[in-house]
């Protein structure tokens, strides 16, 4: 699989991550990815701004991950392509807009994404990625297995079809 040299994988802080990597590691291994960036975005302390100040306590952000926790979680969970460049990012302000800026500044083909099931979760964030996002984006549901066994490939005839048509029989 020739498509996925740069890959992105959006990491939440969280116990799907370990999840994520598992299928991360498989494709980059599959695709002989050349460098991945395991990003980490996190709200800025601006978002309850509005609020009079004897408020703010009760809607303190969550303890943003730090650099160096990612990078020890990384080390330990990730078993991706040898060769591959890994470079662990964390950022501050909007998930979606971050993820997109980095997509852009390095020329990402894929991004790799979980999705939370329930009604408490973000399902926002795929699928605003999977509409907008310039490149191809993997969605892995929350309790995956970390393998495939079916593929899915939607055929509009379109040349956005051939390419999902030839991803998957890559895959298979």
């Amino acid at each position: 699989m020739y498509r996925f040299k740069k890959v992105l994988v959006g990491l939440g802080n969280n116990q799907q991550d370990a999840e994520i990597l598992k299928y991360a590691g498989w494709i980059s291994r599959m695709a002989k990815s050349q460098k991945m960036i395991l990003f980490h975005a996190v709200e800025g302390p601006d978002t309850f701004s509005c609020l009079p100040s004897e408020y703010t306590e009760c809607f303190l952000p969550p303890e943003p991950v730090s650099r160096e926790k990612l990078e020890q979680f990384v080390r330990e969970s990730l078993d991706g392509h040898p060769e591959m460049v890994k470079e662990c990012r964390v950022v501050e302000g909007d998930p979606f807009v971050e993820m997109v800026r980095e997509i852009r500044r390095e020329d990402i083909d894929l991004v790799i994404l979980g999705r939370k099931t329930g009604k408490d979760s973000n399902r926002n964030l795929p699928l605003k990625m999977a509409r907008k996002a310039p490149c191809s984006v993997w969605v892995i549901p929350e309790g995956a297995e970390g393998s495939v066994a079916h593929i899915l490939a939607p055929v509009d005839f379109s040349a956005h079809s051939r390419d999902a048509l030839e991803i998957g029989l890559s895959i298979a």
